[in-house]
């Protein structure tokens, strides 16, 4: 989609003719241009793809691996087949 395509959304209209003074006045805020990309990619990538584009943003916090550490404890090759043939029925 083109910048004049996107102007087009936000409702302080960014197409001004040219009006250095106008194009000031009309400049949009942080948060329009934001809301304005959302629209956009919501639009173009349906709800799970708007989902999936943002969640590669997210900050996270922690760190992953000695929560890892903690939850899983340090299984060996043999412990994780143990308990997965426990959990498996073979018969």
């Amino acid at each position: 989609m083109s910048w004049r395509a996107l102007t087009k959304l936000c409702p302080t209209n960014l197409d001004t003719g040219g009006s250095i003074i106008s194009a000031i006045l009309n400049y949009p805020t942080e948060r329009e241009i934001q809301t304005i990309a959302y629209q956009t990619l919501h639009t173009q990538l349906g709800s799970a793809g708007f989902i999936r584009f943002i969640q590669q943003f997210e900050q996270g916090s922690g760190n992953y691996t000695e929560e890892r550490v903690e939850l899983l404890g340090d299984p060996s090759v043999d412990d994780l087949f143990d308990a997965i043939g426990a959990s498996v029925n073979l018969s």
